[in-house]
């Protein structure tokens, strides 16, 4: 299978999600990824993961701490999201993970997506399959 087909499960994540309507907040607890593949040659060297809701209102993304070459990082972070409860039923909890490259821009390497009204969110856990995130492909100029 090629690093960049778009059903290439490249690790796991577990994570929990809660949401509490009187404070219209989406509460998310990061706990740990596993058995995360490499796709470049010299390997993952800065991994760390961008959580955001794909919404129509504005959103803030929020990201971890890179984790040095650890294909099994433990994160125990916990984050928090603004979300009035009628927009949960449009909306996608998206867990995206990225190469840091110090001298070009970072890569995203795979991702999660979930839509919200299809959880429990009076409290839910989850181990979610990072799926490869198929690359544009380049596109060649032409001479005028």
């Amino acid at each position: 299978m090629a690093a960049n087909d778009i059903n290439t499960v490249l690790g796991r994540f577990h994570l929990r999600l809660q949401y509490d309507g009187a404070k219209e907040e989406l509460m998310v607890h990061l706990v740990e990824a596993q058995e995360l593949i490499s796709l470049s040659e010299g390997g993952f060297r800065d991994p760390y993961v961008r959580l955001f809701l794909d919404t129509d209102e504005e959103h803030r993304t929020m990201q971890t701490a890179i984790h040095r070459a650890e294909t099994h990082p433990f994160f125990d972070q916990h984050y928090s999201f603004l979300l009035r409860p009628r927009n949960l039923v449009k909306t996608n909890f998206v867990l995206q993970l990225l190469d840091y490259d110090r001298f070009s821009r970072d890569e995203v390497i795979g991702e999660i997506r979930f839509l919200l009204n299809t959880l429990d969110l009076s409290g839910c856990e989850i181990w979610g399959d990072l799926i490869a995130v198929k690359k544009p492909t380049e596109q060649s100029a032409e001479l005028l």
